[in-house]
């Protein structure tokens, strides 16, 4: 089968598929913001995350003291996939995600990593 037709299966059925129900933003932020106080959210882009900026902030909104990180050091690495995708296959995800990555956009301004905007 091939990846263009494997990605359209797993996004095909919208809601009630767990990648997506997984990877839906806007509706976790809104349940989130709906049962805690902004004040006590921090939201952090994974593109982002692995920096000095983002450990800093990350341990002064949890109150914990700061330790040197590893940036270098590979945890759970994922394996490479040789799987191409051929010119048409990224049309269902981006009809999926599209309005989803539009809300955290107007939602986080300047905060989303440009890799998002260019997207």
């Amino acid at each position: 089968m091939p990846i263009s037709e494997k990605i359209e299966a797993i996004f095909s059925t919208g809601q009630k598929n767990i990648y997506f129900a997984r990877s839906n933003y806007k509706d976790t932020i809104e349940n989130l913001e709906s049962f805690i106080d902004k004040k006590n959210i921090v939201y952090l882009f994974y593109e982002d995350f692995f920096t000095e900026k983002s450990i800093e902030l990350n341990c002064q909104f949890l109150s914990i003291d700061r330790k040197a990180a590893e940036f270098k050091k590979q945890v759970n690495m994922g394996s490479n996939s040789d799987s191409s995708l051929d010119i048409y296959s990224h049309v269902p995800a981006e009809n999926i995600y599209g309005p989803i990555y539009n809300h955290c956009r107007s939602k986080f301004s300047t905060s989303v990593p440009s890799r998002w905007l260019s997207e």
